[in-house]
């Protein structure tokens, strides 16, 4: 008895029977069909590296899977295996790919989740655990992002030609506030500002230049937020957070909570209906802004990555 994973260059007509079933899946909860768009992007516009395959046991097709690497140190993974008996033997194969070596993964389960989380976590993978948040820019606490401040400090751009001095700012902040702790782009400075560029050369969207600003305090840059415009959740953009964070020697200031509060005025002003966000669950101080602006809970997701190899 045998698992194996086997390469998709193209849709198959076992792949095909997997797709249309994820689509009956996505009907019966009243959902869209999906396959089509999926297909679409992992054999025709290939914007990130995508790896698809067939889950085989003992020759039979049980499952699909691909993996999707937005840069060499983050990505995502979904699975469709419609028995959950075969999840265990099936993560053993994808783990032996190194596919968690060093890389953030995101699990992305269109069944059976809880069974493929215990698989990570059986196979001794370490997980970072983080929650999606989406505010309605409607619904802003108006009170709370207007009140005012007893501090001086001024704002300006973000702008590509500062990353090398916010790579080092992310990197040191995010020590602090225990976020990614085991992500290789949040951990090194160098691969830190390899990724800052790539975002503001619109890696995952356009940067929303109005609300990517940077925090002075007596002409001392101390702290600074990216916002890209992502397609989700129905909108061609949708404003997302990509990073926020303050130098560790203004923490506790006050300072993030301006910085996040002159962000989202602007990104209201620019009249988006929903912008969104992801934070690390230890990252309670970002999560107390977050909610006092008028924020509210999504989902709660993993990602596992293989810090030992």
């Amino acid at each position: 008895m045998a698992y194996e994973l086997k390469r998709l260059e193209k849709v198959t007509q076992e792949a095909e029977m997997f797709f249309r079933e994820i689509d009956d899946l996505y009907t019966k909860n009243n959902q869209a069909e999906i396959s089509a768009e999926i297909k679409k992007k992992i054999f025709q516009d290939k914007k990130y590296s995508i790896d698809p395959f067939l889950i085989i046991y003992n020759q039979v097709p049980i499952g699909i899977t691909w993996i999707e690497l937005t840069t060499p140190y983050y990505g995502n993974m979904t699975l469709y295996i419609p028995d959950k008996k075969h999840v265990y033997q099936s993560l053993v194969l994808i783990k032996k790919k190194d596919y968690f070596n060093k890389k953030m993964i995101e699990i992305v389960a269109i069944e059976h989740l809880t069974e493929i989380k215990q698989a990570c976590f059986d196979l001794k993978l370490t997980p970072n655990i983080r929650k999606r948040m989406y505010l309605w820019l409607n619904e802003v606490n108006e009170d709370y992002i207007n009140q005012e401040k007893d501090i001086s400090y001024e704002l300006k751009p973000y702008t590509k030609e500062l990353t090398e001095w916010s790579a080092k700012l992310s990197v040191e902040s995010h020590k602090i506030s225990k976020d990614y702790e085991m992500y290789e782009e949040m951990l090194h400075s160098d691969k830190r500002k390899k990724l800052e560029d790539l975002v503001m050369d619109g890696l995952y969207g356009s940067v929303l230049e109005s609300s990517s600003l940077v925090l002075s305090i007596d002409n001392v840059m101390i702290g600074y937020c990216l916002v890209v415009l992502v397609e989700c959740w129905g909108y061609k953009q949708v404003p997302w957070i990509f990073d926020i964070c303050i130098d560790p020697t203004y923490q506790g200031n006050g300072y993030g909570k301006v910085l996040a509060n002159e962000m989202i005025k602007n990104i209201k002003q620019d009249q988006f209906e929903i912008m969104g966000l992801a934070v690390t669950l230890n990252n309670i101080s970002a999560m107390n802004i977050y909610q006092k602006q008028g924020f509210k809970d999504l989902d709660i997701f993993y990602e596992f990555t293989n810090v030992m190899s």
